[in-house]
């Protein structure tokens, strides 16, 4: 970005030069999103380093802000991050098809004067709708 005649680094890459070189290149190639990037520098290096690892080692894998987060929570938690913590940490949660998952939506964000039936059918339309498109 230029402003003023001078040259100004985007805030938002500006961390990215304390994460550990390992990350970085996982950064670059996409493995990691940028919230994560930044999330992840709070990590020691040798964290930095274990994760980095961790991702070579599981190839299909990515890892996302909520993931980064949870990982700096259980190292603040005092879990070790080695391998295995890792692994524990970003485990991916294991929908069974017959689960079904509820979202609380108030009735004072859907129109006004509907039932709760009306606004579920609301809802249901909705994201059938959002599904089509």
């Amino acid at each position: 970005m230029v402003a003023d005649g001078k040259k100004q680094a985007d805030p938002r890459f500006s961390r990215l030069e304390n994460l550990d070189e390992t990350l970085q290149d996982a950064f670059v190639a996409g493995r990691i999103n940028l919230p994560a990037a930044n999330t992840l520098v709070g990590l020691s290096p040798g964290t930095q380093r274990r994760v980095a690892r961790w991702l070579d080692q599981n190839p299909d894998r990515r890892i996302g802000s909520r993931h980064a987060r949870r990982l700096i929570k259980a190292q603040l938690e005092g879990v070790r991050l080695d391998r295995n913590g890792i692994e524990h940490v970003l485990e991916r949660p294991h929908a069974k098809d017959d689960d079904r998952e509820y979202v609380h939506i108030p009735m004072s964000s859907l129109p006004q004067g509907l039932t709760r039936r009306q606004a579920q059918a609301w809802v249901e339309r909705a994201i059938k709708a959002y599904r089509e498109d």
